[in-house]
């Protein structure tokens, strides 16, 4: 039978040993909330309880360290009733040390329910788990916390991912529990415990905010500086100042600010550590940290610090650059037992020998090197004799990145070659290329004889390759091509798009290509432009109908090099709608028998198309068509009436967009005669609730000055009144004949639809006209942009 299983069994001799109870424990569950017992004491359950958990969470008793902990065993689906002894070992449970004589044992545990890992420090209030039914858990308790403590408990534990893995106490070092909310005595079966486990609220000696953990108890604070060591648990903590980077974290130097709980350090910098001093004969050991207090030197070789009454004393060192040290633990120069260390060093605290121990106060011997590495060398023998494999000597048709090899030499260290285009058999710069026994090349000239040889090195010396420094081996690159092709678009082709990509051959040993373009009209490749190590380029803002002409041009290690022998190609863009025209014109009273309407000529264009209408409105039917010059005379126009013309430029693909409308009218007899030529918004499309401005011109097209007259500006709904109700307007003294004048309104939409903007000039009021339809302009739509 194996220990767990004795000790398990053992409990029936529990009820004639007498042991003192552990005090300072707080009920095991969350603060304020109640628990069942179900179970006290018993034939095999002495000094131990069972209590069901009003939400099942499972607390810390007492501060402590968490020692081990098994949730493996997966939950069974009811109660284990079979008590064969081997279900008793499918519970999970943990263990915490609370001090070297008091553990507290939380057992049957719900599957993988533990959010603390073994070496975390828990205190009151911290949760450990969950209450389950692994483990031998039948009967009335079912799920429920088997809760315990002992005096003592294993030094070794089996390995937590085994299910059947158990561990207990022995039956004489567990105890009965005075837990602060209730004593031991007072606990009946069948009664409700209300816990009060929660953490220190008023400390009387509080951990600054600012300190930061070093090390658990019994343990070493190593730290990189000086500063306050503060030690204790509970928030209730005795501190040291001046500490320098390193201190036992026991209650031996600090007291005990906090009896019965596991406790810790932590440290608040304050200051750096002094600096080693610098030495260059010798290395120095001192015996405290940050190299201070008495120190005693070490010469390359060994130093027995035993002899020197230096023992176990050394914390700092400093050494010489480029030299090492290796410390000893024992009277003997045993591997195991030392560490080499290649630089000063404030601290050897935070240092372990290879076997794991620390470094800091225990060196016994040491030995200096004049090395970075803590050994003793010799000079190895020179590499082995070696030979070049490829390119083969005297190769030739060899591509301009050629890969080097040769074979591996013994003893080698690393590789150097050397590469030259001059055949003397010798080499003016030698490259390292490390261990590997192969170099890829890259950026050599085509056409081009090159010389090359390897060599093998280590700290004893160089061998050359084949024998001999001079044996230098030769390659030879291919020539560079002749030439290169354009491939798109096709020489000579047409009905290209006006934003073409042009395609060409890759050239070997190309570095970079440029191209140039123009329309063939005028001179070719004024001017390149660099696409880079592509092999096409994308262009724009070509022409409609034209002819282009392009060529490439590729840099290559032997010089520029022109695509299809440096002849260019051509092609044609394709046939497009023309644009709408420009400078459309009408002309205003100029003529009393007609409109004359002129414009610019538009590229592509074969022919022109007229509309004509008396609102602002472009009318779906044409007024004249075919129309070839760049001018039109219109004939039909009524003496003293407005007009509004718009143009479009034709081919035969199609009519463009239509031209900006014009307005003009033949002159009648002499008198005034009022009308709006354009309304005009700025912004062209305002955003919603936008203030902008809206720009009037109105005219006098007559043949005599007007009297004063109102100018009115109306939203959404044409003018029909002088004046007019809600409308902005202007009162105009006068007028002359044949002018024009802009007005500025402003104006603001606060709601989400298009709108129509409507001018009128005096209707009928105060100016008799010849005409008095021509009055009032619009509608003008406007779309409003986003909200600002």
């Amino acid at each position: 039978m194996d220990e767990p299983t004795k000790n398990f069994l053992s409990l029936v001799t529990k009820k004639e040993v007498s042991i003192q109870s552990v005090a300072g424990h707080k009920l095991p569950w969350q603060n304020l909330t109640t628990a069942g017992v179900s179970q006290k004491d018993g034939a095999t359950h002495m000094n131990q309880i069972d209590f069901t958990i009003q939400n099942d969470g499972v607390y810390a008793s007492k501060p402590g360290t968490v020692l081990y902990i098994k949730e493996s065993s997966p939950n069974p689906p009811a109660p284990e009733c079979n008590n064969d002894g081997v279900t008793w070992r499918k519970g999970n449970y943990v263990v915490i040390k609370h001090s070297a004589t008091d553990y507290t044992w939380y057992v049957h545990l719900a599957y993988n329910s533990v959010p603390v890992q073994v070496g975390d420090a828990v205190g009151f209030g911290t949760r450990i788990g969950t209450e389950g039914r692994t483990g031998f858990t039948c009967g009335l308790t079912g799920i429920h916390l088997h809760f315990m403590a002992s005096t003592w408990a294993p030094t070794t534990f089996p390995d937590p991912s085994v299910i059947d893995a158990a561990a207990w106490p022995l039956a004489d070092s567990i105890t009965n529990v005075n837990f602060t909310e209730t004593s031991w005595a007072s606990i009946v079966v069948g009664s409700t415990l209300t816990s009060q486990n929660v953490g220190v609220t008023n400390p009387t000696n509080p951990l600054p905010a600012n300190a930061v953990f070093c090390s658990t108890e019994n343990a070493l604070c190593n730290f990189d500086g000086i500063g306050t060591v503060y030690y204790g648990a509970d928030q209730s903590y005795n501190s040291i100042s001046n500490v320098k980077m390193s201190t036992e974290c026991t209650t031996t130097m600090f007291g005990d600010p906090a009896p019965g709980s596991a406790k810790q350090c932590y440290v608040v910098i304050t200051a750096p550590a002094p600096s080693c001093p610098t030495v260059t004969t010798t290395a120095r050991l001192f015996d405290s940290t940050a190299c201070g207090s008495s120190s005693i030197n070490a010469a390359v070789g060994l130093t027995k610090l035993e002899a020197n009454n230096f023992n176990d004393i050394a914390e700092s060192l400093a050494l010489p650059s480029g030299w090492s040290i290796r410390l000893f633990k024992n009277n003997s120069e045993t591997l195991a037992d030392s560490l080499c260390v290649t630089a000063s060093d404030k601290n050897l605290n935070d240092n372990t020998y290879q076997s794991g121990s620390l470094a800091g106060n225990s060196a016994t011997w040491v030995r200096v090197y004049s090395n970075t590495n803590c050994s003793i060398t010799t000079s190895p023998a020179a590499p082995g004799n070696f030979g070049k494999s490829a390119p083969a000597n005297g190769a030739s048709g060899l591509t301009t990145s050629p890969t080097l090899t040769w074979a591996a030499a013994s003893n080698a260290a690393g590789y150097d070659y050397c590469i030259d285009t001059t055949n003397d058999n010798a080499c003016a710069t030698w490259i390292s290329k490390g261990t590997t026994p192969s170099k890829t090349l890259s950026g050599l000239l085509p056409n081009q004889t090159y010389y090359w040889q390897v060599r093998a090195t280590n700290s004893g010396g160089s061998t050359y390759a084949d024998s001999s420094p001079s044996a230098f081996w030769s390659f030879t690159t291919a020539p560079l091509a002749a030439d290169f092709s354009k491939t798109s678009p096709a020489n000579g082709s047409s009905g290209n798009s006006l934003t073409p990509t042009l395609k060409w051959a890759a050239m070997a040993g190309a570095t970079k290509y440029e191209l140039c373009y123009a329309a063939s009209s005028q001179a070719p490749c004024a001017s390149w432009i660099s696409a880079g190590t592509s092999t096409s380029k994308a262009i724009s803002g070509l022409a409609p109908q034209t002819q282009y002409a392009w060529q490439v041009r590729a840099t290559t290690p032997a010089g520029i090099l022109y695509a299809n022998a440096s002849t260019a190609w051509v092609f044609t863009t394709a046939l497009t709608k023309p644009t709408k025209p420009t400078n459309f014109n009408a002309s205003d009273g100029a003529y009393s028998d007609k409109v004359l309407l002129t414009w610019d000529a538009t590229a592509g264009a074969t022919s022109y198309r007229l509309y004509r209408s008396t609102s602002s409105t472009l009318p779906s039917a044409y007024f004249a068509n075919n129309i070839i010059a760049t001018s039109y005379t219109d004939t039909t126009a009524v003496a003293g009436k407005t007009y509004t013309y718009w143009l479009k430029a034709c081919n035969s693909i199609g009519c463009g967009s239509p031209s900006t409308a014009n307005t003009g009218y033949a002159k009648t007899s002499s008198s005034p005669d009022l009308i709006i030529k354009s309304i005009i918004t700025s912004p062209l499309n305002p955003s919603l609730g936008q203030l902008f401005n809206v720009v009037v011109k109105v005219k006098n097209q007559g043949t005599a000055s007007s009297p004063a007259f109102r100018l009115i500006f109306t939203m959404d709904a044409a003018p029909t009144a002088c004046p007019a109700t809600g409308a902005g307007y202007y009162d105009i003294p006068s007028l002359a004949a044949g002018t024009a004048a802009e007005f500025t309104f402003t104006a603001r939409f606060d709601s989400g639809a298009n709108h129509n903007l409507y001018a009128m000039a005096d209707s009928k009021c105060q100016v008799s006209e010849t005409i008095e339809t021509n009055n009032t302009f619009g509608p003008v739509p406007i779309s409003l942009g986003g909200v600002p």
